[in-house]
């Protein structure tokens, strides 16, 4: 089907990033019963637990090249990042939703993007709208397609 397997691999790491982005989002709703920072815990838990599987046998290189700071700067990142950031995001999963809670999560890097765009090095608003629709107008182009019957039709492609 795949005559490139590389497409194939670069497929199923789209499709799991996806889950475990959107895990964050269901996750709260499916475990009522946890509280938002009981559900960040747990996910920083397995989270941490699977990320210390895949350094054990790069520990050595990596500790040699971390300083004390470096290991405070990481906690700090972690906590802020992971427990406080993901208690807010479970603890508005269980007041207001899945919806509501990944719109205003999913506008977070528009929001990021408008702010910074007086930033010296930033990319402009029209180049940034220009490979906007660009890529929209790509991805959105009709598409040959055969019917089951054989006729041939035109489909649109949603990205």
């Amino acid at each position: 089907m795949f005559a490139d397997r590389s497409l194939l691999k670069r497929i199923v790491y789209g499709v799991c990033a996806g889950l475990c982005w959107g895990v964050i989002f269901l996750g709260p709703q499916l475990t009522p019963g946890l509280s938002g920072l009981e559900f960040a815990v747990l996910r920083f838990l397995c989270y941490g637990a699977v990320s210390m599987v895949l350094l054990m046998p790069r520990w050595r290189r990596v500790c040699a090249h971390l300083s004390m700071a470096d290991w405070k700067s990481l906690f700090w990142l972690s906590l802020i990042g992971n427990l406080i950031y993901y208690t807010l995001v479970g603890t508005g999963v269980q007041l207001v939703g899945i919806a509501t809670t990944s719109l205003i999560v999913g506008l977070i890097p528009v929001i990021v993007t408008l702010a910074g765009r007086h930033d010296a090095d930033a990319v402009s608003l029209r180049v940034l709208s220009h490979c906007f629709w660009r890529h929209l107008s790509w991805a959105c182009r009709p598409q040959p397609m055969a019917a089951p019957n054989g006729c041939i039709f035109c489909w649109w492609q949603e990205a």
